[in-house]
This record gives structure tokens, C-alpha cells and sequence, in this order.
């Protein structure tokens, strides 16, 4: 990893956005937390994630900076269901510092989202999914 040009590409994204307020970078792109260390550093507090493995990467990374950087959001942005919900919710339970929220396609899958973070003890925000024509989630 050349971490100078790392830092450097995010510096004008940021600039392209406007500031680490308007970014919400999909951690999809990184896996790793060095790389989401680098996004922190550079003022960067939400976060997306689709899969439970990268729930449990941006739990442990954003979990360890949350007590002294936080808050921090994580947008779990792909509907879940069974094992894999129960894993992010796992992941999303223990640190108030980090907000966590999921994407629904209907209200039963909103019911099961929250049934899997009282089950695992995580304060899970839900978002209802709209598809907007590329057929791929959503409503």
C-alpha cells in the first residue's frame, strides 16, 4: 500500500465532496483497517458496508477510535436476512459510539432487523430500500 497516495486520493475526494460530512465511502472498497484508520483520520464519520464480514471489520476498527473520535455511523446497505442479519447485528451490538442502520425492502424484513439487534443487543436504525430502476433491491 503507498499510504502518501492513499492519503493524497482521499484528500481530493474530500475536496471533490465538499468535506468528510458529505462522503459516506463503502468500505467494500477498502477491506481493511488501515485503510478505514486513513478515512478517520482524514475526518471521515460514515461509513456503508454490504457484507456481515465488512460489519465486523468497521465494528472493531470504528469501535476501537469511537471512545475518543466518535460518533461514528455505519449503513449496513444491502437487505439481510437470517445468519448473516444475526451477524451484523452482532456486529453493530456494544458501542454506543457507533450508529448503526440497515436497509429493508418491506416491513416484515424492517421487523426481522429489528428482532436480530434486540436479539443480539444493538440499537439498529432501519431504512426502508427504494429501487429506482436498476431492479437490483429495493421496493
Amino acid at each position: 500500500i503507498y499510504g502518501d497516495a492513499v492519503r493524497r486520493n482521499v484528500a481530493r475526494i474530500l475536496d471533490a465532496c465538499g468535506g468528510p460530512e458529505r462522503w459516506q465511502p463503502h468500505l467494500k472498497t477498502v477491506k481493511s483497517s488501515w485503510a478505514i484508520d486513513q478515512l478517520c483520520d482524514a475526518g471521515v464519520r460514515r461509513f456503508k458496508v454490504a457484507t456481515s464480514r465488512e460489519a465486523e471489520l468497521a465494528a472493531a476498527t470504528l469501535g476501537r477510535r469511537a471512545e475518543t473520535e466518535g460518533p461514528f455511523e455505519v449503513l449496513v446497505a444491502y437487505p439481510h436476512s437470517g445468519p448473516t442479519l444475526a451477524r451484523a447485528a452482532k456486529a453493530a451490538a456494544g458501542n454506543e459510539r457507533v450508529a448503526w442502520s440497515v436497509l429493508v425492502e418491506d416491513e416484515r424484513g424492517a421487523a426481522r432487523a429489528l428482532d436480530a439487534g434486540d436479539r443480539a443487543g444493538a440499537d439498529l436504525g432501519v431504512f426502508l430500500d427504494v429501487n429506482c430502476g436498476m431492479d437490483r433491491t429495493g421496493v
